[in-house]
């Protein structure tokens, strides 16, 4: 049974055959964006989850609604020897997403026009299922993540995201217009695109909707990118079927599914802390209440208190997080022997590059930035410990061999002028470590 009305999926395949989405140049490639990359890279969820590094090779991929297929090629390129199939109900989106997948070098990766109900029909069991802007669209969002938990391996892992209603209230409002005036009876094209252009444009600029919605548009025009322009309206305020959901929501429907949420794909993007200027002023009331409550829970708080992402954008799973045990609780022995790995996505040359860049001019950094861009106190770091993790583009290291590597490039103790005692150089290299894990840069396993 689909969770789709007929009627609603009609207007979304009838929407998506006039525009695929993401309208993006086949010759286009994301090989340089390392924070999309590290989303589609398993590895991310699967070390998130039970801290386990999921091998890439052999495992079994499905991208539901591939769209023109760009993010598909992110997975292609993110999971090498991995098998990718990808579906979409629009079969124009299909044909573009073979084309593009062929011409950037993966012609194995499988397309096919098919609705989530319709996945079955594959006779697959998959390792990960991407649903990238998608699940927003159905009538049953809990429908739709048991179509996808009925294809899921026992062990396998599901992303998917739905719009935040409280981030979209003014894109809502708008739709509502829109549908008001008629240009949603339809598929919206190019009259009605231009009709809700004029209008945005003819609106002074106090009025709240267009405040809040309209800078980019108006950047878009004035740099005369009308393609992207078509594809922001046809994404937005002319989107069939758009639904803005709660936490509490999300909630439900994982509940309704047996499904277990596992966290929010940029988990830093989702730090109340952060929302703090000095972490020693958070109100003692609250900084208790943040470490006692669940990771949805906190989600919801930051979305009333600070509604500026747009997708719940999550993983879940059949199995829950695996109740491991916090890394600062071990006994230092136990934790200088942990391995220390860079996140495959930042382990390369260009983020190398970057950071080498940095040390010769002495400056300040952040590997957080490569995968989660410019947000709300996130922390910078001085050079030398950008020289300290250095070593780790070409190789694993455990945390003793980093405390030592610290030790000869700061041989003295910073308060002290003595040389360092092994539990102060060791507790400083472990807090910058353990701050690194926390914003997903880097995999901490057992030896």
């Amino acid at each position: 049974m689909s969770s789709l009305s007929s009627e609603a999926l009609e207007r979304i395949r009838a929407q998506f055959d006039y525009g695929p989405y993401p309208r993006v140049p086949l010759e286009a490639t994301p090989k340089e964006n390392y924070g999309a990359l590290a989303i589609h890279d398993i590895r991310s969820a699967f070390y998130r989850r039970d801290r386990s590094l999921k091998a890439t090779e052999g495992a079994c991929i499905l991208d539901v609604g591939c769209g023109s297929g760009y993010k598909t090629l992110m997975l292609a390129l993110a999971n090498p020897g991995a098998e990718i199939i990808g579906v979409d109900l629009s079969l124009k989106s299909v044909e573009l997403a073979q084309e593009r997948l062929k011409f950037q070098g993966f012609p194995e990766v499988k397309f096919y026009a098919l609705g989530l109900d319709e996945i079955g029909q594959l006779e697959i069991a998959f390792d990960y299922i991407n649903c990238d802007e998608l699940l927003y669209f159905f009538d049953d969002p809990a429908a739709a993540l048991g179509q996808m938990k009925a294809v899921l391996k026992p062990d396998g892992i599901i992303r998917a995201n739905l719009h935040s209603k409280n981030q979209r209230i003014a894109h809502y409002r708008l739709q509502e217009l829109f549908k008001f005036l008629g240009f949603l009876d339809g598929n919206p094209e190019a009259a009605e695109m231009e009709a809700v252009t004029e209008l945005m444009n003819a609106l002074q600029p106090g009025v709240l909707s267009r405040a809040a919605v309209w800078n980019l548009p108006l950047q878009l025009q004035k740099e005369e990118k009308q393609d992207e322009l078509e594809q922001w309206l046809l994404a937005n305020l002319l989107l069939q079927a758009d639904k803005g959901y709660g936490v509490p929501d999300l909630r439900q429907y994982l509940e309704t599914a047996g499904l277990e949420f596992l966290g929010m794909v940029q988990a830093p993007l989702w730090r109340l802390s952060e929302l703090f200027g000095d972490r020693d002023q958070i109100p003692a009331f609250w900084a208790l209440g943040i470490q006692e409550a669940s990771l949805l829970d906190q989600a919801y708080l930051y979305d009333l208190l600070h509604p500026v992402n747009r997708l719940f954008d999550f993983w879940c799973s059949l199995q829950p997080l695996a109740p491991t045990q916090a890394w600062e609780n071990l006994p230092l022995e136990q934790r200088l022997g942990l391995k220390v790995q860079l996140h495959p996505q930042l382990a390369t040359s260009g983020i190398e590059q970057q950071l080498q860049e940095k040390l010769k001019l002495r400056e300040r950094f952040s590997l957080a930035r490569a995968l989660h861009g410019e947000f709300l106190g996130l922390l910078t770091y001085e050079p030398l410990f950008g020289a300290l993790i250095k070593p780790l583009f070409e190789k694993v290291l455990s945390v003793q061999e980093l405390v030592q590597r610290f030790q000869q490039l700061q041989p003295l103790d910073y308060v002290t002028g003595e040389l360092w005692e092994l539990e102060a150089v060791a507790e400083l290299v472990w807090n910058f470590l353990a701050e690194l894990e926390r914003d997903q840069c880097l995999f901490l396993t057992q030896a």
